[in-house]
């Protein structure tokens, strides 16, 4: 039962400085990024930057690169059945939506829905 209390206490702790976090603005400066990553069976190390906020400061545009290795079978040594790991990369660019805010569209303001 204490652990519980004690547990119900921290995770209260969390939920309030969360709440309390998201009334802070959103900051409108260029941002960059690092991010270790898996897709499939492939690994990854990625870097990544996004602009600041345009258009009343609803979007933004986002770019990410990302250095991936593809893990296969050695097509040199098929006898030995040993992995290989292929470098490549990929690319991405792509718009960043802010939702929860008006925004102005052809003359007419949009109010976010409440819940």
């Amino acid at each position: 039962m204490k652990k519980q209390m004690i547990f119900l206490c921290l995770l209260s702790v969390v939920l309030i400085q969360t709440v309390k976090a998201q009334e802070n603005e959103i900051s409108n400066k260029m941002s960059l990024g690092f991010q270790l990553n898996q897709y499939q069976r492939d690994f990854g190390l990625g870097i990544q930057a996004t602009t600041p906020y345009f258009a009343q400061g609803n979007m933004a545009v986002r770019f990410r690169a990302n250095y991936m290795y593809l893990e296969h079978l050695d097509t040199e040594n098929l006898l030995d059945l040993e992995m290989t790991w292929t470098p490549y990369f990929n690319i991405c660019i792509g718009l960043v939506g802010v939702s929860g805010k008006s925004a102005i569209l052809c003359g007419y303001t949009v109010k976010a829905a409440r819940s």
